[in-house]
C-alpha cells in the first residue's frame, strides 16, 4: 500500500490520473475513515505548504486535502484552535491571491482555485475552532474572491460550490444579523458604480452566486458527512431580503 507521504509527494502531479485518482482520493478515503487519525495536524501542515507551491495543481489540490483534516477533525477533535486558525489564514491568503482561475485544463485535468478553495472555506465554516470573527473573514472573502475574478467566466459551477460555502458559515448560530447581512454592502456598491455597455464577466460571476445563495439559504443545505441535518441560517429571512435587494441592482424584475 502506497504510504501517506507518497501520496503527499505525488498530490502536486500535473498528470490528472495520478493526482486526481490515486492521491487525493486515497488521501481523502484515508482521513475520513480515521485510519489518518494521530497525523491529521502534519498533514493539514503539509497541505497549507502547497498553497506556496509554483504549480496551481499543487495550490488547489492541496487545499482539498487540507479540509478534509479539517472535516476529520470534528470526530477525532485532536486538531489545536491555533492549528486550525493558521490553515485559515494561510488559505484565506492564498485564495486572494491566486491567479490561475482555470476551472478546467486539456493537459492538467481539473484545477478548479475558485471552487476547491470555496469547499475548503465552506469546510472551515463549519469548523468547532471558528469563532464568529473569523467566519465573518470567510464570507468576506468568499465575496472578495467573486468580486475580483476580472474578465474570467466561472464555468462548470464554480459560483455554486461558492455560493454553498458562503451558506454553511452562514448557518453557524454565533452570527448576528448585522454579520448575516453587512457582507453585502460592498456588492450593492459595486454593482451600483457599473456603467452602461457588456456585463463584465465579475458581475455574471456574483449574480449567478447570488442567486444560488438565495436558493440555499432559502431551502437549507445537507453536507455529504452529515446528510441527516438540515442547516439553515438562523437569520434567513433577513438574508433572502438583503440578498433580493442586492440583486435587484442588476436584475430589476426581482419583487
Amino acid at each position: 500500500m502506497t504510504s501517506t507521504d507518497d501520496l503527499l509527494a505525488l498530490l502536486p502531479s500535473p498528470v490528472p490520473h495520478e493526482r486526481d485518482e490515486v492521491a487525493y482520493a486515497q488521501l481523502a478515503e484515508r482521513i475520513s475513515e480515521g485510519t489518518e487519525d494521530g497525523r491529521l495536524a502534519a498533514i493539514g501542515d503539509r497541505c497549507a505548504t502547497f498553497l506556496g507551491h509554483p504549480a496551481v495543481q499543487a495550490r488547489t489540490f492541496g487545499a482539498l486535502v487540507l479540509a478534509e483534516a479539517v472535516e476529520r477533525d470534528a470526530v477525532a477533535a485532536e486538531l489545536a484552535p491555533a492549528t486550525v486558525h493558521g490553515w485559515q489564514d494561510a488559505l484565506c491568503r492564498w485564495y486572494l491571491a491566486e491567479d490561475d482561475l482555470r476551472g478546467w485544463d486539456p493537459a492538467l485535468g481539473w484545477l478548479h482555485a475558485v471552487a476547491q478553495g470555496a469547499d475548503a472555506l465552506g469546510t472551515l465554516g463549519r469548523s468547532r475552532h471558528t469563532t464568529r470573527r473569523r467566519l465573518t473573514e470567510l464570507v468576506a472573502v468568499a465575496r472578495d474572491r467573486l468580486l475580483t475574478t476580472g474578465d474570467v467566466l466561472l464555468v462548470n459551477a464554480e459560483e455554486d460550490r461558492v455560493a454553498f460555502a458562503m451558506v454553511l458559515a452562514l448557518s453557524r448560530p454565533e452570527l448576528s444579523e448585522d454579520d448575516a447581512t453587512g457582507w453585502l454592502d460592498p456588492v450593492r456598491a459595486a454593482f451600483a458604480a457599473g456603467e452602461p455597455g457588456p456585463l463584465p464577466a465579475w458581475v455574471s460571476n456574483m449574480s449567478h452566486a447570488l442567486r444560488a445563495l438565495y436558493v440555499l439559504a432559502a431551502r437549507g443545505v445537507r453536507t455529504p458527512s452529515d446528510p441527516g441535518v438540515l442547516l439553515v441560517a438562523p437569520h434567513r429571512d433577513a438574508v433572502l431580503e438583503t440578498l433580493a435587494r442586492t440583486m435587484r441592482e442588476t436584475f430589476r424584475f426581482i419583487g
